[in-house]
C-alpha cells in the first residue's frame, strides 16, 4: 500500500534517520543460517509430534530426534515447538477450583463497593473461591462457598447460619466470621 520512501521520510522528521537503501537492503538480504536451520527443524518437529499422535512435549521430541541422529538442542526444540503451536498430552485431570452456579443466590455486597475507610479496622474484607477440605483428599463431600458447611464454620454459630445475608444493621464483623483470617497485635 505504502512504499518504503513516504514510511523513511515519516520517520526521518520525528527523529529517526533511517536510509531506503538499509530498508531495500534487509528485505533483499538471504535468510540468515538460523532461520534455515529452523525451517528445515521445524518440518522434523512436525513430523515426529504427527508421528506419535500429536501427545509428544518439548522433552520426548528432543530425545527422539537425537534418536534419529538430528542433533538439536532441547531449548531450541522448546522455541521451536513453542512457534508452531504444538502442544503435549499432560498427565492428570485439569483440577477446576471454581464451578459457578448461577441457580444460587449471590451474596449480599453489603458496602457498596465502597472499600474506603477513614480509620484502621474500619472494613474487613474477604474474598475465597475455593476451600480445601477432606473432600479433596477423599475423605468427604466437597464444600463451596454459598452452600451450607458440613460442620461449623466458629464454634458460637449453628451449622450454616452464614448462608444467608445479614441485614446491614448486623455489621461486616459479624458476617465475616473466618477462623482461617487471624489477626494478632504487635
Amino acid at each position: 500500500m505504502f512504499g518504503v520512501e513516504p514510511i523513511c521520510k515519516v520517520l526521518t522528521s520525528h527523529g529517526l534517520k533511517i536510509a531506503t537503501s538499509t530498508c531495500y537492503a534487509a528485505k533483499n538480504r538471504t535468510p540468515s543460517a538460523r532461520s534455515v536451520r529452523d525451517a528445515e527443524l521445524k518440518t522434523q518437529i512436525s513430523r515426529v509430534n504427527a508421528d506419535n499422535f500429536g501427545v509428544y512435549g518439548v522433552r520426548k521430541v528432543w530425545r527422539q530426534m537425537h534418536r534419529e541422529g538430528i542433533p538439536v538442542a532441547c531449548c531450541t526444540v522448546a522455541r521451536l515447538i513453542r512457534d508452531l503451536g504444538l502442544e503435549g498430552a499432560r498427565r492428570g485431570k485439569k483440577i477446576r477450583t471454581t464451578i459457578r452456579d448461577d441457580g444460587r443466590e449471590r451474596a449480599c455486597d453489603l458496602l457498596g463497593r465502597d472499600f474506603t475507610a477513614s480509620r484502621p479496622n474500619e472494613r474487613w474484607v474477604a474474598d475465597f473461591t475455593y476451600a480445601a477440605t477432606p473432600a479433596d483428599r477423599g475423605q468427604g463431600r466437597p464444600w463451596r462457598p454459598g452452600t451450607p458447611p458440613p460442620a461449623p464454620m466458629d464454634p458460637d454459630l449453628p451449622a450454616g447460619s452464614g448462608s444467608g445475608c445479614p441485614s446491614p444493621a448486623a455489621g461486616v464483623a459479624s458476617f465475616m466470621r473466618l477462623p482461617m483470617f487471624s489477626r494478632t497485635s504487635p
